[in-house]
């Protein structure tokens, strides 16, 4: 599993959420993604590898609904060099400016954890009775091949943390204050640096679109129509699809049997 699994792992609601490698804006409910062994990755859109029935209702999605074991005060501590960099990351990801550095010479370590968490979810009854009406679009490539491998899947859940909160500490677990303004200077306006005072140890980040740090997928099956699976695909992670230079689904070849 990735970087920032164990970050995740503490605002997870069930064990059906995987995590996504990296936090990004852009995983989202009725995605497509492939799988190959413990690694599924994002394929297209829903909309764009099936067509839905004439008169077909568009699937129900409830969004942005508070997750109750989210509290904010799960962290994860890990060494300063280590910590500073996911940090880094994750606020670009937010929208801060690039080549933001992150870096205090008194910080042993960095606490940091997700905060303002929600999720969306699609309803599977609704979701079922749109794939039950829905045809492949024209001209699509190695979709049915993988159809056929069973290795296509929808995310039907996404867990999107609003904020995300920064503590650096020394070896002794104190806290070590940095100038607040100059932190948000460093990250620019798109994301906004919050604290208790002008030098704080304890920061929060809050951009302008939530990232999506976990999600659940359900496989794509055919019999005659489409369908999901209730049961949920685990024991995943979810991350880019690679550039394929040849076209082809490489994923597919017996090297790439899916062992999970």
């Amino acid at each position: 599993m990735g970087l920032f699994m164990h970050a995740v792992n503490s605002f997870l609601p069930d064990k059906d959420y995987l995590p996504v490698a990296m936090p990004t804006t852009d995983v989202q409910v009725l995605q497509v993604l492939t799988r190959r062994r413990s690694v599924l990755r994002r394929y297209s859109e829903l909309a764009r590898v099936l067509v839905a029935g004439d008169g077909a209702a568009e699937p129900v999605i409830n969004g942005d609904a508070p997750v109750v074991d989210a509290s904010g005060t799960s962290r994860q501590t890990v060494k300063a060099g280590i910590g500073l960099g996911i940090v880094s990351s994750i606020l670009k990801a937010l929208g801060a400016d690039a080549g933001i550095q992150f870096s205090s010479a008194a910080a042993h370590s960095v606490e940091y954890g997700y905060a303002d968490v929600v999720s969306d979810r699609v309803d599977l009854a609704s979701l079922d009775a749109w794939l039950a009406e829905a045809d492949f679009q024209p001209g699509l490539r190695n979709i049915t091949e993988l159809l056929a491998a069973e290795k296509v899947y929808v995310i039907v859940a996404a867990l999107k943390a609003r904020a995300l909160s920064v503590a650096l500490l020394d070896s002794n677990q104190n806290g070590v204050a940095v100038d607040v303004p100059a932190i948000q200077a460093a990250v620019g306006a798109k994301v906004s640096v919050s604290a208790d005072s002008q030098r704080s140890y304890q920061l929060t980040f809050r951009g302008p679109t939530a990232l999506t740090v976990a999600a659940k997928a359900a496989q794509l099956r055919f019999d005659g129509r489409f369908w999901v699976n209730e049961r949920p695909v685990t024991g995943a992670e979810i991350r880019r699809i690679p550039t394929l230079g040849s076209g082809s689904a490489s994923y597919l070849d017996g090297s790439e049997l899916d062992l999970g």
